[in-house]
């Protein structure tokens, strides 16, 4: 026995019991309409632009002096690219050494992991510097904390430069 297809959707304005109908099998598809989006319509910015504000300002002073707004206005609109230019170069100006310094910061994690990548493909690189990483281990751990007396002198040593760069 062949299923027949679901009933087309009426072509007529929606009334109550279509509209409970569909909000009934949104989350289904066994209705045969498409599922309903519940989200809330976005908000409208109540902020009036600065080029905005020019352009009232413009026809008010051609409505008092009597002339008829032209259909385009090249002062106008000259004005209104320098006030957003103006707008847009001045947060720029203030943000700029923030953004060159994250930039640069990413720049430069992104070329030390492909350096670091990069020495897997070589075929001993990776091996050598393993080694090269446990022997300093070794060294590090002998000369300055396998002994009382030389983990004192760490401290000190620590401490000084602390004192130097005026780190509590």
């Amino acid at each position: 026995h062949a299923q027949s297809p679901p009933p087309p959707p009426p072509s007529g304005p929606a009334d109550d019991d279509d509209m409970q109908s569909l909000s009934r099998c949104s989350s289904s598809r066994a209705c045969g309409r498409p599922p309903v989006s519940r989200a809330p319509l976005p908000r409208r910015s109540l902020r009036v632009p600065q080029a905005a504000m020019l352009r009232r300002a413009k026809k008010d002073q051609d409505a008092a002096e009597g002339e008829a707004a032209p259909a385009f206005d090249a002062e106008l609109v000259l004005l209104e690219a320098q006030a957003k230019f103006a707008e847009v170069s001045g947060d720029l100006a203030v943000n700029a050494p923030l953004i060159l310094t994250a930039g640069g910061a990413l720049l430069v994690l992104y070329l030390s992991v492909q350096v670091a990548l990069s020495f897997d493909s070589v075929p001993a690189l990776g091996k050598a510097l393993e080694l090269v990483g446990l022997g300093y281990f070794a060294y590090y751990t002998n000369k300055y904390l396998l002994f009382e007396s030389s983990r004192k002198q760490l401290r000190q040593d620590v401490q000084s430069v602390k004192d130097k760069l005026g780190i509590l």
